[in-house]
Formats: C-alpha cells, structure tokens, sequence
C-alpha cells in the first residue's frame, strides 16, 4: 500500500510540473550555439546569453558544439565550461546547417530552445519575451480548442523577431521589418525564407517534428529555413517586429544580412540564381520535405498538393501548370513575377 501511494504522489507531482510553473519545478530553456572560429566575439554573446533576465524564472542551459574551430575558441568554451556556465563539445567541421541540425539531436529535454549564433548580441529580455509570446500562443490555442500536431495535443510553436543590423562595433546599420518578413506561413516559407535563425525559440514539439527530417550530407538548405518551414507546415510561426538582438555583420559572416524587398532585391536574388548557388534549391528542398513529411500531412490537401508541385514540377507539365496557378505563394508586385518566371525556366 505504501509502494501504490509514493507512485500516485511521484505522478501527481509530474501532472502539476507539466501543468504550471512553479519554483520546485522550473521551465527549462535549452540555447543550442554553434561555434567556428569565434574567439573575436564568442565571450561577449556568451555572457549575454548567461546574463538573460529569464534565469529567475527558468532553469537555463547553454550548450554548445565546436565546428572544428583552430583558434583559442575551444579554450574559450573550457573556462566557461570549469565555471559551469555551459556544456559544449566538438566534431568534424559540418558546416552550419548540419552543426546546428547535429546539436539538435544533442540536445536535452527542455520545455523551449533557442538557436544562437557566436557572433551577435542579445538583448537581456530577449528568451522572456520570446517565451511569453510562445506562452500566450499556446493558452489561446487551447482556449480556442484548435491544437494539432502528429503526436500529442500540443501544436510545434516558433518564435522569430526582427533584429538591428550593425556593423562589428555594434553600430546600426539597419533596423526594420521586410515585406517579406511577414509571410510566416508554409507555403511562401517554401520560396522565401527570410526568418532569421539566431532569433529562433520554439517549443519541444516543434524540435520533436524537425528531428524526423534527417539532414542529408548534400542538403543546401540552411537550418533555420528548414525549422520554419517544417513549423509552418504543422503548427505556427510568430513574428515579433521588434528587435531582440544585435545582428552582427563582419567579414567572417557565414551568412549576412540581405535586404529582399523591392527591385533591388529581385535583383539580387536573381544574380544569385544566375550564379548558380541558388538553382533548384527550393525544388531540391521541396523533395526533400515531400519524403519526410508527405504521409503526416495527406489530411490538409492544400499544403500537400503545393509541396508536391513544388517537389517535382521539373517533371510534370502538369505539375508546372499547377504550380503557375497556385495564388497560395503569390505576395504581389515583381516578386510574383520573379517567381513565375524561375517556374517557367525551371530554375526554382
């Protein structure tokens, strides 16, 4: 009788941990950074991720994989790690995407992550307000009785906001929202991915569904690209419009900032298609998420038909001519031209 009794008060426990926040039993907030090279900028985003004015609140765990880094970036990482102010581990140089996707895998159980880059800068409120975004989100979902996701009652939730772009002092260079920023749905995600990664935080189930898709050695898509298309495509993306965080542009930038609106933005998409880099990327992705995802989304006909045109347009004039009708990934003015005009070459 006793054994039955210390089993219903251990599972009581777990109800009231997983129902509220309470101080016996913290939310979890996992930031996942990869790091290559960093040793210029990687202490100063560190310490703004460690001083987060959500650690009074939540348990926080920083944790951290070394992409191969030949600098003092892994001697960096040990004197935060002898602190105890983060976890980290390194391997063979993946590149960014699959660093992030490998860490991902890595990760622990926590109740929200947050990907991070080694050379920006947070904002101190940045995870409590992105985490009382995600919060609010789910209450009114489960008010309005409308979750759904493949595997519990719960739907994948992700968290993007703006940024202030500066230069490597830290100086403003720019500070707005895109047009295109706006388009947080699944089918403009599949052609303009314009989320910026280092400002992610999304829920465990958004993590559980992303881990199904496994990134292959030759994937051209950049990790936070895919995370917003896959949460799009089964839960919801929330745009906050104003910046959490300094958004550092320097010479070692993997990736940097690109302004996509207007013509100078179809302009520069376009060289970069012409270049090569960009052709049949989102086509390539596009098969890529069919594979993964086409059976757990057969029951939304919409989302399944256009990623199915998308996927395999190149061979089906049939699907080509769905693809130009489809009004679902139009946003206007020269963009759509754009678009309809890498359809009809087969470039996208």
């Amino acid at each position: 009788m006793d054994v039955f009794f210390d089993k219903l008060i251990k599972k009581s426990l777990v109800i009231v941990c997983e129902g509220m926040i309470k101080e016996d039993c913290k939310m979890k907030i996992q930031v996942l950074l990869s790091s290559y090279n960093g040793e210029k900028y990687i202490r100063e985003q560190i310490d703004t991720i460690l001083d987060q004015d959500i650690t009074e609140s939540a348990e926080l765990e920083l944790l951290v994989r070394d992409d191969g880094s030949t600098d003092s970036t892994h001697d960096i990482l040990d004197e935060y790690k002898r602190a105890g102010s983060l976890k980290w581990y390194t391997g063979d140089n993946l590149r960014t995407a699959r660093s992030f996707w490998n860490l991902l895998n890595e990760a622990g159980e926590a109740d929200y992550y947050a990907f991070a880059d080694q050379d920006d800068h947070w904002f101190g409120d940045k995870l409590s307000r992105a985490v009382r975004r995600l919060e609010d989100e789910k209450k009114r979902l489960a008010e309005r009785k409308t979750n759904r996701k493949p595997n519990s009652g719960e739907i994948p939730l992700l968290y993007f906001s703006t940024v202030v772009t500066t230069d490597e002092g830290l100086n403003p260079i720019d500070v707005g929202v895109s047009k295109l920023n706006r388009y947080t749905d699944f089918y403009h995600s599949l052609i303009y991915s314009t989320t910026q990664g280092c400002t992610f935080v999304f829920n465990r189930e958004a993590r559980d569904i992303m881990l199904k898709y496994h990134m292959g050695q030759d994937c051209r898509e950049m990790h936070d690209w895919l995370a917003h298309k896959i949460v799009a495509m089964f839960g919801k993306v929330i745009l906050d419009t104003e910046p959490s965080m300094y958004y550092r542009q320097h010479s070692g930038n993997v990736i940097g900032a690109k302004r996509l609106d207007g013509f100078g933005g179809v302009i520069s998409r376009l060289k970069g298609f012409m270049s090569g880099g960009s052709i049949h990327v989102r086509s390539s992705n596009a098969r890529g998420l069919y594979k993964t995802y086409a059976e757990l989304i057969k029951d939304e006909p919409h989302k399944y038909k256009a990623l199915r045109q998308l996927a395999y347009y190149r061979k089906d004039r049939r699907l080509k001519a769905q693809l130009i009708r489809n009004k679902a990934f139009r946003v206007g003015g020269i963009n759509d031209l754009f678009f309809l005009t890498l359809v009809i070459l087969k470039l996208l």
